[in-house]
């Protein structure tokens, strides 16, 4: 089992409309790209200063699923055209389970 942890940065504060599209986008992620076990995210609850202002996870059974996501045309639509325009930066990480 692979989990992949994405932390990302807004560039400005989003509107209640732009969090309402990215969570959309990750709610219909599993979907549009087959291989995603189980999926996670949300907006920060601000409990530390300096944490990041949105949060995914994303479980898949292989290094192979989580591959085809990551070059999958909806992944890069999603980078371009929802969440891309609205990030300062982001990190991500992966872990074995």
């Amino acid at each position: 089992m692979i989990k992949h942890v994405v932390l990302m940065k807004w560039k400005e504060a989003i509107t209640d409309e732009q969090l309402a599209k990215v969570n959309a986008a990750f709610t219909d992620m599993p979907n549009r790209v087959s291989g995603i076990v189980n999926s996670s995210f949300g907006a920060d609850l601000s409990i530390f200063p300096g944490n990041a202002d949105y949060m995914l996870v994303l479980d898949f059974e292989n290094e192979d699923d989580f591959k085809n996501y990551v070059m999958h045309p909806a992944h890069a639509e999603l980078m371009e055209s929802v969440t891309g325009p609205l990030m300062e930066s982001w990190s991500t990480a992966q872990i074995a389970l």
